[in-house]
């Protein structure tokens, strides 16, 4: 008798979709991670501009070269901004993710415990036909020795 779990494809598909969940997850973070360091590179040039203008007001440098370095930093601010929000788009979207990501796997779960519960079943009822087989093996050695 061969044990067959009538949920196995669906399970097999739970299983794929937890995958790619993972995968999607991995992605995002890796886009987070980037993004992050993107942003410090960002605020460590802006840093920089602040150190060269406070230099150049400190030198006495001309209108020009203020307005223009002035100009950079506010650049920055609005770049380091556009990237905020995108990094904070992002992290929605990972969370989103992960509670895709949790419901399949628990859903995964269930048909795994499922598939183990019918595997105990089938256990049973072969420990049961066994039994049953051993008795009449039993009572035909009794009928033939009598």
């Amino acid at each position: 008798m061969k044990f067959g779990f009538k949920f196995e494809k669906i399970l097999g598909l739970k299983e794929k979709l937890e995958d790619n969940k993972k995968n999607e997850m991995a992605i995002i973070s890796n886009s987070i991670r980037d993004l992050e360091s993107e942003i410090s590179k960002m605020e460590e040039m802006k840093r920089e501009r602040y150190d060269m203008l406070e230099e150049i007001l400190m030198s006495g440098a001309s209108i020009t070269d203020i307005k223009k370095l002035s100009y950079s930093i506010e650049c920055s601010d609005v770049s380091i901004e556009r990237l905020q929000q995108k990094l904070s788009s992002l992290r929605e979207s990972f969370n989103y993710k992960k509670t895709e990501y949790l419901e399949v796997m628990k859903e995964r779960k269930s048909f795994e415990k499922l598939k183990e519960k019918h595997i105990d079943e089938f256990k049973h009822i072969i420990k049961l036909k066994e039994e049953k087989a051993l008795d009449q093996i039993n009572t035909f050695r009794i009928r033939g020795t009598s």
